[in-house]
């Protein structure tokens, strides 16, 4: 799937400073686990709201007041940077989103502190600039403790003037210690599951030759040879196997004015570490989804690679079974019934379900209004389709006109399943201009009780433009 990363560079934080008597304490051994609070007890009609509380300040104090809902472990919490740009000056501040009920509570970036991530359930930190501090905040009663933190333990990251969102994963170094990773990987590199390896792609020979470092020895372990004529243009590690890699290489044609690599393209499977080859499959395949168990993969064509260069994908997604060879192609999703006067520009954004049972994906039509798009969830042992987002502008709360034409670029599926966090955008599907307006929303896996929000607002005199990204937002981990 395209991986849509927004780094908003920042010139500096604007914000004033609080005011505390109390130090942050600075502790030594991170905390591993939290006493289980009550399940939440929910009101029969939830009260939709889009405001926040204002209290953005430059360094953190000791504690803070934080709602009950923020304290237990059941509430589905989305953790969303949100920027504001206003003639140069910038601010940001991190939105704590109750999902159900549609609560806020704004918690803001310490000075010099850009990288941002939930360190477990309970607890949610911040990352120094310079790596090495972070702060954590604990939900349970809003304390928060300075923390050093490892060299080691940065060493997948960059050091930039961009706001991103972390993940924490276990260090195949040091068993009992943490290593932090992008949230949401770029397109052009990627960690294994475990940390051991770094795949990236080398295009200093005009060719798209795919390299694999082993991170503890910095030693290149595998790398493909651009000499026999195929460009590795597709890969993606295994969520299981830590060591197999699968990776969509193919010839470029020069029909098609590009020199697209759509010729004789496979899929291959192979393990680094013994550099056996696991899998060989030769077909139409482009961007692919590894399935939760590792056993399957779901991919559209060749051409799906290159959308910004006008090619949309109108056929039928694939299933490839890796252990028996077999391949399935479903059907139903380009033939799904569309209303009347409507085209089908693109299928996208394909996702399976946390159990492998689903998948979901979005469609994007020529209306007589303009793009228009849905969201989709498709049911692999049934056939069923279900569509949350069918009636998404008859719901109160967007601060859009549907005239215009609006379509779901991308979406965030909760942890537990029961909540989709979205991106309606007016830019069309098929190009590199995304210069348009849109707009964040939450539903229910049921398509109702809309939430939406802006995460990103530049104003510049009277001109003013709104952006949304998936990429910047975290959904709380499940306890």
């Amino acid at each position: 799937m395209k991986n849509i990363s927004i780094a908003i560079l920042c010139l500096m934080l604007f914000m004033q400073s609080c005011n505390t008597e109390t130090p942050i304490p600075e502790t030594s051994p991170l905390p591993t686990s939290t006493t289980p609070l009550a399940e939440p007890t929910q009101p029969s009609a939830p009260v939709i709201t889009a405001t926040s509380t204002e209290q953005e300040v430059a360094d953190l104090p000791s504690s803070f007041d934080l709602p009950d809902w923020m304290s237990n472990l059941q509430t589905d919490i989305l953790a969303n940077l949100i920027t504001k740009k206003d003639n140069q000056i910038v601010s940001a501040k991190i939105s704590f989103l109750n999902a159900f009920t549609g609560d806020w509570y704004d918690i803001p970036f310490p000075s010099g502190f850009r990288k941002y991530f939930w360190y477990d359930n309970m607890h949610f930190g911040f990352l120094s600039d310079d790596f090495q501090v972070m702060y954590l905040i604990d939900l349970s009663d809003g304390q928060v403790t300075k923390q050093s933190v490892r060299k080691e333990s940065t060493r997948l990251l960059d050091t930039s003037d961009f706001f991103s969102a972390l993940q924490i994963k276990q260090d195949p170094l040091a068993s009992n210690n943490f290593i932090f990773d992008l949230a949401f990987e770029p397109f052009e590199a990627g960690i294994s599951s475990n940390t051991h390896y770094s795949a990236k792609r080398d295009y200093s020979q005009n060719e798209w030759q795919l390299i694999i470092t082993d991170l503890e020895t910095g030693q290149i372990v595998w790398k493909s040879d651009p000499s026999d004529g195929y460009w590795d243009v597709h890969f993606e590690w295994s969520p299981q196997n830590n060591s197999h890699i699968a990776i969509v290489a193919g010839k470029p044609d020069a029909s098609t004015g590009w020199e697209l690599p759509v010729i004789d393209v496979t899929l291959i499977i192979i393990d680094i570490e013994t550099g056996k080859i696991i899998s060989h499959h030769k077909g139409d395949i482009g961007l692919f989804n590894w399935s939760p168990d590792g056993t399957e993969i779901l991919y559209k064509d060749a051409t799906s690679l290159y959308w910004n260069l006008g090619y949309g994908f109108v056929g039928a997604p694939c299933i490839f079974n890796i252990q028996t060879s077999e391949e399935s192609c479903i059907r139903r999703i380009p033939n799904h019934p569309i209303p009347n006067g409507y085209t089908l520009i693109t299928t996208d954004e394909y996702q399976w379900s946390s159990d492998g049972k689903s998948i979901y994906f979005t469609y994007s039509y020529n209306s007589p209004n303009g793009v228009v798009g849905d969201l989709c969830k498709y049911n692999l042992a049934n056939g069923n389709f279900t569509c949350p987002t069918g009636n998404l502008s008859e719901l109160p709360g967007w601060n859009i006109d549907w005239s215009f034409g609006w379509r779901i670029s991308t979406y965030n599926l909760s942890p537990d399943g029961r909540y989709i966090h979205l991106c309606l955008d007016s830019n069309h599907p098929l190009s590199d201009d995304q210069g348009g307006q849109s707009e964040d929303g939450l539903i229910d896996i049921n398509g109702m009780n809309v939430i939406t929000w802006v995460s990103y607002q530049e104003i510049d005199g009277l001109y003013s433009t709104s952006r949304c990204s998936y990429s910047s937002s975290l959904w709380r981990p499940l306890p």
